[in-house]
């Protein structure tokens, strides 16, 4: 082995514990985030409606970006 390779082995390296076995390593399989960001969307949506600001101030964004004058018409009602 090389220098470098036994250099990460020592890293990487799991120490025994009081019995004697080596611990196992495994890992978690991915969750889709899609349900956390549709509920953070929504309350955006609530929010901004409830607050009577344009969505785009709350971060909720949609596949189509909003035109020029769109967005000066969501915000006409705060600048009254």
């Amino acid at each position: 082995k090389s220098a470098w390779e036994t250099y990460i082995g020592r890293v990487l390296a799991l120490e025994r514990d009081e019995d004697g076995q080596v611990p196992t390593v495994g890992q978690f399989t991915a969750h889709d985030p899609q349900t956390y960001t549709t509920i953070i969307d929504l309350d955006a949506r609530i929010m901004a409606t409830q607050l009577g600001l344009p969505p785009h101030y709350l971060g909720y964004t949609t596949d189509n970006p909003a035109s020029a004058d769109a967005i000066r018409s969501s915000e006409a009602q705060l600048v009254k």
